[in-house]
């Protein structure tokens, strides 16, 4: 595992004066340690893990549909609105912060700054939804999803038939006009078919993956994080069963909240899934990605302080596909993450009193492809008309002479190098430009 993403000079002890500081004076709200969730048909299929012995909890009874006995209570609307300006709103400061900032904070500080103060608490990276879309994690829908594209390949051997039949009249009548309208059809036809039939050997393949598993089997006897590949029917196979949270999970003694993406039960035992919409999530040898890491150590962190549930590692899946990254979580990595909030606390603190901004990461490849640091082109009125309204806005020069800035220079000071600024051949010296 890469130390590098835990090395923060935070003592621990700490973390209780800067969040007693940051919480003072604001709305309170009760703290819930979990929330009622609803299930998922999973496939009926019974292996169990074989390496460790799993025992029921002595813990709350849960409902035969949820993962916890609690009823969520009324959420109170903020008062404040989400504001996507690139300007720091310093007048709003949450009581909470989700696991998605803490994960964006290990990626970079001032990613965990600014999705801190846009209240950014989706963990998902992708909710969009795309016309390429295919199920993935429920056999149901894969087969209903098969059953479609198989009726849309038939239509599609119904047209290309048509257009062969109009291309043959062409040729008897000889009528060129009528042979060419004919071959268009079958061209585009057979451009759509092709498509089709694309998609139905990838449906194909997850149902097969759906229907014969081979039952998860994690060595939890590690003392080291340790990764491993897994499948999400694999899991399945093994006697979890999926749900998903209504409500954030609140821990009872940090600020720190998230909600995963699914939760996976088995016994006294939960499992966080965490779906990102990135293809990439490790690295070549199979390590997660900084802020993957970060993600299920604090899931596992929250599902824990729960009760009398066990939560050792968690799973990392990538943008459509069912097979995902494991991650064994131990003590060490629980005290990191405590360590990290304390320095996240510090660093928004610090920020928003206008002491201190955050740097950019020392890795800088992370900002050649972060959409914070994308440079935007403006005009040097439409520049003009942002400083006279007291908007911050920090601008580079082009090659070509046009002006570009970004969210990121904007809020922080510094445009990051982004691969596109990069391109553009924006100055070096975007500190000191002036317009």
């Amino acid at each position: 595992m890469n130390s590098k993403v835990f090395e923060y000079q935070i003592d621990s002890r700490e973390l209780e004066p800067y969040y007693s500081q940051y919480v003072r004076g604001r709305k309170s709200r009760e703290p819930v340690s979990g929330e009622e969730v609803t299930t998922e048909l999973a496939a009926e299929t019974s292996p169990t893990i074989e390496e460790v012995p799993l025992t029921e909890s002595d813990g709350p009874i849960e409902p035969e549909t949820g993962l916890t006995a609690q009823t969520p209570p009324t959420e109170v609307e903020p008062e404040t609105e989400n504001n996507n300006d690139a300007k720091a709103d310093t007048g709003r400061v949450r009581e909470f912060v989700s696991v998605h900032d803490l994960g964006q904070f290990a990626f970079c500080r001032r990613a965990g700054v600014r999705a801190f103060e846009k209240d950014e608490r989706e963990d998902e990276e992708d909710n969009g939804p795309r016309l390429t879309y295919l199920p993935n994690f429920d056999r149901d829908r894969i087969q209903a999803e098969l059953s479609k594209q198989l009726r849309l390949l038939g239509m599609a051997m119904l047209y290309a038939a048509v257009a062969v039949a109009i291309m043959y009249v062409g040729i008897k009548q000889t009528d060129f006009l009528l042979f060419m309208a004919g071959f268009g059809i079958l061209v585009l036809d057979l451009m759509w078919g092709g498509e089709v039939f694309w998609r139905l050997v990838i449906l194909i393949n997850r149902r097969h993956q759906a229907d014969s598993p081979k039952p998860l089997k994690i060595d939890l006897l590690s003392t080291a994080p340790k990764y491993q590949r897994v499948n999400w029917w694999s899991a399945l196979a093994a006697g979890y069963e999926p749900g998903t949270y209504q409500s954030p999970v609140r821990h009872p003694e940090w600020p720190l909240e998230g909600c995963p993406w699914r939760v996976l039960k088995h016994g006294s035992r939960r499992i966080p899934v965490i779906h990102s919409g990135a293809k990439n999530i490790a690295h070549g040898n199979g390590v997660l990605h900084d802020k993957h890491q970060c993600r299920v150590a604090a899931y596992c962190a929250l599902l824990e302080s729960m009760g009398n549930y066990d939560s050792p590692f968690g799973i990392v899946f990538p943008a459509d596909s069912a097979k995902g990254i494991a991650m064994i979580v131990t003590p060490d990595l629980h005290e990191k993450v405590r360590k990290m909030l304390g320095d996240f606390l510090k660093t928004v603190e610090l920020s928003e009193n206008q002491l201190a901004e955050p740097k950019q990461p020392d890795d800088r490849s992370r900002c050649r492809g972060c959409s914070l640091g994308e440079p935007i082109e403006i005009s040097k009125q439409e520049y003009k008309r942002e400083t006279r309204n007291g908007v911050s806005v920090k601008v580079a020069q082009a090659r070509n002479g046009k002006l570009y800035h970004c969210e990121c220079g904007d809020r922080f000071g510094t445009i990051p190098p982004h691969a596109k600024s990069c391109r553009l051949g924006l100055v070096a010296s975007v500190e000191e430009m002036s317009v």
